[in-house]
């Protein structure tokens, strides 16, 4: 059994992606008290997903890319399709598999829909998952 089995956390991370990389609907945006990192306790807006009881604590980085895919108003994020990805960071004098925002594919092979071109914001580097990628229905966590 896997440690993070033994401690489940209603905060979604990269280790629950499970090397997926799933096109989710984003069913709401809320404030939530969550634990920060000296112990206490602070308000930080939380993205919940259709299909899952994990919401993805929102960080800046996020925040940012779903704001260039669906607007800066949060309250109209519902029903918008975001990709999950994981990336290897460095943070808190640690590397750790976070979670980062990429458009949904949109069946037209570039994973934005606009003629080939990389969102705007997003990495031009940015490499679309192939077809098979995971879908909300199937959902790693």
């Amino acid at each position: 059994m896997k440690l993070d089995e033994l401690f489940p956390s209603r905060w979604l991370k990269g280790a629950d992606l499970n090397g997926q990389q799933p096109v989710v609907s984003i069913a709401k945006v809320s404030l939530e008290a969550v634990q920060n990192q000296d112990g206490g306790e602070e308000q930080k807006p939380v993205v919940w997903f259709n299909g899952s009881d994990k919401g993805l604590i929102l960080n800046r980085t996020n925040g940012d890319a779903i704001a260039k895919l669906h607007g800066d108003e949060t309250n109209k994020w519902t029903g918008q399709q975001i990709m999950l990805v994981t990336e290897r960071v460095s943070a808190f004098g640690q590397m750790h598999d976070a979670i980062r925002i990429r458009p949904a594919p949109s069946g037209n092979g570039n994973g934005n829909g606009n003629g080939g071109a990389p969102a705007v914001g997003m990495d031009p580097q940015y490499q679309p998952v192939p077809q098979g990628a995971a879908a909300e229905d199937d959902l790693p966590f």
